[in-house]
């Protein structure tokens, strides 16, 4: 689904990627993990043609390196990014239609319809501002709205970020639901059991380069990522 090769990345003039490769199969959930400031955020920008980007990227076989993120998006990839970044002062409903923007009248209603299966209080919500939302629940929103788009591959940006662990677990159930429907996932996380238990395979990202990867049973052996990110 997803090919990356050689990726350098840039804010202004500083490189925040150094030759980063990686690989997403079909219906695969990958996660990345890595301290603050190691670049991932900056990865998935850069995939969505957010931030300055030089190298090799393959979605699903074509070349979409410089395209504008409009044309990802109808080409089947989609951020949900860190925080959320919901239309605060419209309701829930119509924070997951803008999501669909991308698809004519019956497959959008289809579509919301199959995510208000997905997360049934997004239903019970949908008259509701996003900004009364509770944080599991704006999250919930947020993923909501990127599944609009029926994206073939959904980027998640730290989709635990300021929630209770118990809202986070529950936001991961949803995650598992979601790839569990043949939606391809490559999810960035800061907390690491949870992203190496809901995913297949994992890279380590550390100072804008890949120093690890592998299934997820062999990172989370690593004597390294025990000690840096499992505590143990």
């Amino acid at each position: 689904m997803l090919e990356v090769s050689d990726l350098r990345a840039y804010h202004g003039d500083i490189q925040a990627l150094w030759g980063v490769g990686l690989r997403v199969e079909r219906g695969e959930a990958v996660a990345l993990i890595g301290p603050n400031g190691a670049g991932k955020t900056t990865l998935l920008l850069a995939l969505m043609g957010l931030v300055r980007a030089e190298g090799r990227v393959l979605l699903a076989g074509r070349s979409i390196l410089g395209l504008p993120s409009r044309r990802l998006v109808r080409l089947g990839m989609c951020l949900a990014p860190e925080g959320g970044r919901l239309f605060a002062e419209m309701t829930c409903r119509d924070n997951l239609l803008v999501g669909g923007h991308v698809l004519d009248r019956r497959r959008r209603l289809a579509a919301l319809e199959r995510v208000e299966g997905l997360f049934p209080r997004l239903a019970q919500r949908a008259a509701q501002k996003a900004s009364t939302l509770s944080g599991g629940e704006r999250q919930m929103l947020a993923l909501g709205r990127a599944l609009m788009a029926q994206p073939a591959l959904l980027l998640l940006d730290e989709p635990s970020l300021g929630l209770h662990p118990l809202l986070a677990g529950q936001v991961f159930e949803a995650i598992g639901r979601i790839a569990a429907e043949g939606v391809t996932v490559l999810l960035v996380e800061q907390k690491v059991s949870l992203a190496l238990r809901a995913c297949q395979r994992a890279y380590v990202l550390e100072n804008g380069r890949v120093t690890l990867d592998g299934p997820s049973a062999l990172v989370a052996a690593d004597e390294g990522v025990r000690k840096a990110y499992l505590a143990l």
